[in-house]
């Protein structure tokens, strides 16, 4: 997990280079498609070199879909077939909006559609009008993704904390009342199918249940606890390591 948090840590700093003239909200936009773009070109260079030694020679051919063929040489079920790279891209910066779009568009077919879920396209033009591609891109290309770094798991924990930090920052969502907490819904369903004669249960929750709710002449929370405790129905409570579980407190 120290890769995960080295890695979020620096892309979260790379956000900051679009202050002004991106609102906080749409960070996002541009970070996680080249996060997933980088993710990409870390694990196809090794056989970059073979894959485009391949290309040259079966693209006279005629054949319908070489994407197989490519596949086999990358060792992946996606590839890149055009000449850039990240490195290749920072080393051209005056033409760095077209060599990008390049690039994208030399990926096979299933690695593209998800990239053009992104709609990426119209954050390279605002990128390149704002003079800021280039920078953005320098930065993408000196973190190093590949999975002898970032492992597959810990690039989805990762994701899933960039996910989350950019809608934390969304100016858009700041303002909107949080959401009741579950956690006391769920145990009383859960306490429901006990059985008469008996039964176990274990659930995992963060803190809340323990402390939420004040006692007070309403029923509340509170009056949960003490109706669980009175009833003899709780054997236990374990505390468990921090982020044993992604997001979670527990």
């Amino acid at each position: 997990m120290h890769n995960v948090k080295e890695a979020a840590n620096f892309i979260w700093a790379i956000a900051d280079l679009l202050r002004g003239d991106y609102k906080q909200s749409d960070y996002g936009k541009v970070i996680l498609p080249l996060t997933v773009l980088r993710r990409l070109d870390c694990v196809l260079a090794k056989t970059k070199p073979e894959v485009l030694k391949k290309f040259a020679q079966v693209e006279s051919m005629n054949i319908q879909n070489i994407d197989p063929i490519l596949n086999k040489v990358a060792g992946c079920n996606f590839n890149n077939r055009s000449l850039y790279d990240f490195d290749k891209l920072v080393a051209d910066p005056n033409n760095i909006a077209s060599n990008l779009r390049n690039y994208i568009n030399g990926f096979s077919e299933v690695a593209r559609e998800i990239i053009e879920q992104f709609d990426f396209d119209n954050q390279i033009t605002k990128l390149d009008d704002n003079n800021l591609l280039f920078m953005v891109l320098k930065r993408f290309q000196e973190l190093d993704l590949h999975p002898d770094t970032v492992s597959s798991m810990e690039m989805g924990y990762m994701f899933e904390e960039l996910i989350r930090k950019f809608s934390e920052i969304s100016n858009e969502t700041a303002g909107l009342p949080a959401k009741s907490d579950g956690s006391f819904l769920f145990l009383m369903n859960l306490i429901s199918k006990m059985k008469p004669e008996g039964s176990r249960l274990a659930i995992v929750f963060n803190g809340s249940p323990l402390f939420s709710g004040a006692p007070s002449a309403k029923k509340n929370e509170s009056s949960i606890r003490q109706w669980i405790i009175e009833n003899d129905l709780l054997k236990a409570v374990i505390a468990l390591p921090n982020l044993l579980f992604q997001k979670p407190q527990v």
